[in-house]
């Protein structure tokens, strides 16, 4: 009966699943700062998006936010959410901030999820 259930839950999963394997994800470069490459995927509780940026240059401000942007395959923005960036802050670190979203969307074929943040 167990693995009923669970069959159940992963078929009921699966379009999902699939369709988040074609989701392309990308963040904007900003001046002075190195993105890490945003990654995720559909996970247990839904969509992850995780990402970050490092500093490049000494005194450089680091972005204290990302908007993740839904992109559709006729490049329509469809969603967004905004997103806090944490982490080490010092002048003499590489400073990188990292973020994490947990976005309710439902993913399809073709979309595309982009980074954009926003210095201050």
């Amino acid at each position: 009966m167990r693995t009923l259930i669970l069959l159940a839950a992963v078929a009921a999963m699966a379009p999902q699943i699939a369709a988040s394997g074609d989701v392309s994800m990308s963040a904007r470069q900003i001046e002075n700062f190195r993105a890490i490459q945003p990654h995720g995927g559909v996970k247990q509780n839904g969509l992850l998006v995780e990402g970050g940026y490092c500093r490049d240059t000494r005194y450089a401000v680091r972005p204290q936010i990302v908007r993740v942007v839904k992109i559709d395959a006729a490049g329509l923005e469809t969603a967004s959410e905004t997103v806090r960036i944490l982490g080490a802050t010092g002048n003499r670190s590489q400073g990188c901030g990292f973020y994490v979203a947990r976005p309710d969307w439902s993913l399809s074929s073709g979309d595309k999820i982009e980074i954009r943040p926003n210095a201050g």
